[in-house]
């Protein structure tokens, strides 16, 4: 799918999406080294590292996406997610979120042989980051009928619903 190219009247897209710019999968406790913005997706993996299916309400996310974020410093936007859902006070709405579930649901049973993987994609500047987490997002939404479980709501600024085809990013 796409990268975004800003103009004065709207934002156009150039092939790729979930494969090429992206890093490998990696164990959510390993923090990464890249500071610099990007967009970052955290899904559930099983024992065995196979994405974890997550029933949707249009689809079934094969892909097992917990969250698709922004950041203008990876390394500390990873490490604020990972301490705020072992419930230390860092301000990660997601990572709060889930240290609720945690806390308050029957997710660590049932999901009790899983573990999160991060993966992100380099971004030029945070006005770039948040443009493609909106993308993102959208496209999540097109595909599935609501946003990844653990994000909050739909993004509605830069990137219009219309401009997007049914198959981004996920085909």
């Amino acid at each position: 799918m796409k990268n975004p190219i800003l103009s004065s009247s709207n934002v156009s897209f150039v092939p790729d999406v979930w494969s090429a710019e992206w890093c490998e999968w990696t164990d959510i406790n390993q923090i990464p080294n890249y500071e610099g913005c990007g967009i970052y997706r955290i899904r559930l993996v099983n024992s065995k590292g196979y994405p974890v299916k997550i029933p949707r309400f249009v689809d079934m996310d094969k892909d097992g996406i917990l969250q698709i974020c922004y950041s203008e410093n990876i390394k500390r936007g990873i490490y604020r997610f990972l301490g705020a859902t072992e419930g230390k006070k860092y301000t990660h709405a997601e990572g709060e979120r889930w240290q609720l579930l945690k806390k308050y649901t029957n997710l660590e049973e049932r999901y009790k042989d899983c573990k999160m993987q991060y993966s992100f994609k380099k971004q030029a500047s945070g006005k770039e980051a948040r443009i493609e987490q909106e993308r993102f997002i959208k496209c999540y939404v097109k595909k599935y009928g609501e946003v990844p479980p653990n994000n909050n709501n739909f993004p509605d600024k830069h990137i219009e619903w219309e401009n997007l085809s049914n198959s981004e990013p996920y085909e």
